[in-house]
């Protein structure tokens, strides 16, 4: 099967299945998750459906497989599939990851961008474009050429809303924040602006909230003040420690200059006390002289 069919096999119709459809993170640990990939795959989940969901369209399991993708990928029948659960997570895991590379020529155009879109803020990382890919490459396509609500561009491209009215940007708010290094390959690297009170968003390189659990905003806040803390320490004594090096080479270069300076005034008397002695020699009466 050619690239470009698997990323458009999952129906955008999905978004319609209702959040009690989620599953949980523990669930898909158990079935084979990558454990730092899970909280991603239960928000994935939380807008697709849970592991026995099915749709008109025949999209089936927590992330909706689809057409080509499930006839491709799985050996079974839509009823086996739907009781697999490690079948579900391994199928789920191609998928992305062809996905992935898919969409990797797109990311300079992708990565960063700020998008303000059904009343939410966000700037564009890998797990909002990985999230995207739900819609398929087509609507992403899209989304570059024209924004969060572009048309079709001619026959054989995609608008960027698909038949529910969903936009692909509104997949990309959903997905922001996560650690999908298991799929990408790419360390975990916060983009979001630190926005206080908003338990999403934190400083570069603070691990995002992970949904469901029993932080509220306001211990998330404390915990970045505190790692915020640790890191001005850190600074702080690491520009200590750099200005202390700095003196003690400064202290080190002074010491060399100065018996640098002593040896040559050594030097310098020793010479002297050497020709002092020569011209005494060669001075004295008589001195040199044969006597007759």
């Amino acid at each position: 099967m050619r690239a470009g069919t698997l990323a458009l096999v999952l129906v955008s119709s999905c978004a319609a299945v209702p959040a009690w459809a989620g599953v949980p993170q523990s669930e898909l640990i158990a079935s084979g998750m990558p454990e730092n990939l899970a909280p991603f795959a239960a928000r994935i989940s939380l807008a697709e459906g849970g592991w026995e969901s099915d749709n008109q369209f025949g999209c089936v399991g927590f992330f909706q497989a689809c057409g080509a993708t499930f006839t491709s990928l799985y050996g079974g029948t839509k009823e086996q599939f739907k009781a697999d659960r490690p079948g579900q997570v391994q199928v789920y895991l191609t998928y992305a990851r062809t996905s992935w590379s898919q969409v990797r020529p797109y990311l300079g155009q992708l990565r960063g961008q700020q998008v303000s879109y059904g009343g939410k803020s966000f700037v564009i990382d890998d797990s909002a474009i990985l999230f995207g890919m739900q819609f398929g490459l087509g609507r992403i396509q899209a989304f570059i050429r024209g924004g969060c609500e572009a048309p079709k561009a001619g026959r054989g491209t995609s608008p960027a809303i698909d038949g529910n009215g969903v936009s692909v940007c509104t997949y990309f708010g959903k997905g922001v924040g996560y650690d999908v290094s298991a799929i990408t390959g790419i360390a975990y690297a916060n983009l979001q602006p630190v926005q206080p009170g908003v338990p999403d968003t934190a400083e570069p390189g603070v691990p995002p909230l992970v949904e469901g659990s029993p932080q509220s905003s306001d211990t998330w806040n404390s915990e970045a003040e505190v790692l915020a803390d640790r890191k001005r320490i850190a600074i702080e004594r690491a520009i200590m420690a750099n200005k202390d090096l700095q003196i003690e080479a400064q202290r080190m270069d002074a010491e060399r200059r100065l018996g640098l300076l002593w040896a040559m005034r050594v030097l310098a008397d020793v010479d002297r006390l050497e020709r002092r002695r020569a011209d005494n020699g060669t001075s004295q009466p008589g001195a040199g002289a044969s006597l007759e």
